[in-house]
């Protein structure tokens, strides 16, 4: 996974926003009174893939792998000066807290034989809330279809939670218990996660609802998660030891919908 710096980062928002205003500039604003006849509730769904952790190992030779950790996000959000082509969008999101994506590989004169010695480690945490606020650009492709940018800030409230992952190997003839692996992790819940959020996608005119289909990378101030794992109790290798931490960085592809607004029906008055 492409690990992305907060100057890349912003140097990417401007020259893509830049690129949609020369765009935008060309587009008539009744292009987008379509989007009046939409509600201003929108419903969302996304799949999210955080990034790896970073892993700092201290001391030992047993490595810890690890791949980035797919969640899942729900959300809705409220679209101001919708039928615009500029509008603000505020929303409240939930968020599965990603824990862990990671495996290893034990030597296997480390542990008993005939016991495995691979193991593969998945988990996520409880929902967090997030609450993101950007301001959109909409450019028009055809009739049915529109495009967006955003850019903007969310703020993420986690709750304090503490994890832990142990694995041990139990040897009935010895009666003998042996811990080889711990992880233990913390959420970061003591100030708002604040982060930077760029999102760009198609608005697909409908019948009945309009669908918004967006590309969405979320940069991270801090890390949302931090922790530590150790092997230990192995038959020959040395313990080793290190840090486990999770940036809060993601993409997503989310799937918001709008409804239609229904029409009131008139009674026709009729004077005498």
């Amino acid at each position: 996974m492409v690990a992305f710096n907060l100057k890349t980062t912003m140097s990417i928002m401007l020259i893509v926003v830049s690129s949609f205003i020369g765009q935008a500039q060309n587009n008539d604003a009744t292009n987008f009174d379509i989007f009046n006849t939409y509600g201003n509730f929108g419903y969302s769904v996304a799949p999210v893939l955080f990034n790896r952790a970073t892993i700092t190992r201290k001391y030992g030779n047993t490595k810890l792998s690890n791949k980035p950790i797919l969640s899942y996000q729900l959300g809705m959000e409220y679209h101001f000066n919708q039928g615009k082509r500029w509008g603000i969008i505020i929303g409240l999101n939930l968020t599965g807290t990603p824990l862990t994506n990671a495996s290893y590989i034990l030597n296997e004169n480390d542990i008993y034989t005939g016991y495995n010695n691979q193991e593969q480690l998945n988990g996520l945490g409880s929902l967090y809330i997030s609450i993101p606020l950007s301001i959109e650009l909409k450019t028009r492709f055809s009739k049915k279809i529109y495009s967006n940018i955003g850019l903007g800030v969310k703020a993420g409230f986690l709750r304090g939670s503490s994890n832990e992952y142990l694995v041990s190997y139990y040897r009935e003839d010895l009666q003998e218990v042996r811990e080889v692996f711990a992880m233990y992790q913390l959420t970061n819940s003591k100030t708002p996660n604040t982060s930077i959020v760029l999102s760009g996608g198609l608005y697909f005119i409908l019948k009945k609802c309009m669908i918004k289909t967006n590309l969405v990378y979320n940069k991270s101030f801090k890390n949302i998660v931090e922790g530590e794992y150790q092997f230990g109790n192995l038959l020959v290798s040395e313990p080793t030891r290190g840090d486990y931490k999770i940036s809060g960085d993601y993409f997503a592809l989310s799937t918001t919908i709008y409804f239609k607004i229904k029409k009131n029906k008139r009674k026709k008055k009729h004077n005498f």
